[in-house]
């Protein structure tokens, strides 16, 4: 059996600041995310029928992500304020000491995108109704569970604020999201492709998010009863190579995902007998996709004993099932998406390709090969 495989990095940076008016600011760049959010993150990228690890909601209580659309999902519903100083934790599900204050408004830090980054985020003003030290903060989402219900869980929570704040008091609360572009190099990598479908799946892009204050003024939780105005993220275009077709659409070009469908789960592993390197449009010559038949495929979930850490791993199986050997030089994984027009499409996710000089890697017939991508969630 040939095997094809290379495992890849995905770590959201976070940066929170608040901002009282009269000057005073606190500011915090951390890395450390919930385990609810990595396990929400891999449920949007792994196929439905693979075996997941379930997020909790702010309730502490575990659920199935059902519905992997931008439309049902967001990292972004509300952003609550306390004053419970205990240390940050991966198992952490909520803000544990809600501070008393009133919503004034939501605002969205809509996505932009650079040669080595792209950047979206939340930012809330409320009015202070006391007087206390702000110790934590913490960013939750929204999502649905295989029940239709909508579930409320904990992005990241912030700790070692020690703002002091006065009743009457208004603060800017902003939480900026980093997305590091992970480009082609050397011989493999994500697309830009990819990046920005998960900028897009991350934010809920391309319909208008209602926000919904999780917490009532006096500081208890009470999700749902009410919503403060909305926000939409903007939508970005991803590239359909188009042919051959079939597999894939037929309809070459660049395209804007519907919002009501997924645009970020991996959906099929094609090889090619020649190489087109770091090219993120032009692809290689397609080994016959019906020759090479996919025989088999999941993914999975595994997680470290600290929770710091989830890999994501997504595995097909391909038989040669034709009379000649076939010959692979590089290999890519892509995604289905929807456009505005409900036209299946699809692009390159990750892609990877032997070094110049090496030799094919040879499939006689009958003979299997196994791809498999590891993204790493940390």
């Amino acid at each position: 059996m040939r095997r094809l495989e290379k495992t890849v990095f995905v770590q959201p940076k976070l940066d929170l600041e608040i901002s009282v008016r009269g000057g005073r600011r606190a500011r915090i760049e951390r890395d450390i995310i919930t385990k609810s959010f990595r396990r929400w993150l891999a449920a949007l990228i792994l196929p439905t029928y693979t075996t997941v690890l379930r997020p909790v909601d702010y309730n502490n209580s575990e659920f199935k992500v059902y519905l992997v659309t931008m439309e049902k999902n967001s990292m972004f519903c509300d952003i609550v304020v306390g004053k419970d100083s205990r240390s940050e934790s991966p198992d952490d599900y909520r803000i544990y000491s809600p501070a008393k204050f009133s919503v004034d408004g939501y605002g969205v830090v809509d996505i932009s995108e650079t040669d080595t980054q792209i950047t979206f985020g939340l930012l809330k003003n409320i009015t202070m109704r006391e007087s206390a030290t702000l110790a934590e903060c913490g960013l939750f989402g929204t999502t649905v569970d295989e029940w239709d219900n909508t579930r409320y869980f904990l992005v990241v929570r912030n700790s070692g604020l020690a703002l002091p704040v006065s009743t009457g008091d208004k603060l800017t609360i902003k939480y900026t999201v980093t997305l590091t572009k992970q480009s082609l190099t050397g011989s493999a990598g994500f697309t830009k492709w990819f990046n920005r479908a998960l900028a897009m799946t991350l934010a809920g892009a391309g319909v208008a998010r209602s926000f919904v204050p999780l917490t009532t003024a006096d500081g208890a939780y009470s999700p749902g009863a009410q919503t403060l105005g909305s926000g939409t993220f903007s939508t970005k275009t991803l590239y359909d190579p188009g042919s051959p077709s079939p597999p894939f659409s037929g309809i070459q070009g660049y395209f804007s995902p519907n919002p009501s469908y997924c645009c970020s789960t991996l959906w099929r592993l094609f090889v090619f007998s020649t190489s087109t390197g770091a090219d993120e449009v032009n692809l290689g010559s397609l080994v016959d996709a019906y020759g090479m038949w996919r025989t088999d495929y999941s993914g999975s979930m595994s997680e470290s004993s600290d929770r710091k850490q989830l890999t994501a791993t997504y595995w097909e199986y391909l038989r040669n099932d034709t009379t000649t050997t076939k010959s692979i030089v590089e290999w890519g994984f892509f995604s289905q998406a929807k456009d505005s027009s409900l036209k299946d499409r699809a692009y390159l996710v990750h892609k990877a390709w032997l070094p110049s000089g090496a030799s094919p890697i040879s499939v006689a017939p009958s003979e299997m090969v196994k791809g498999t991508i590891n993204i790493v969630l940390s």
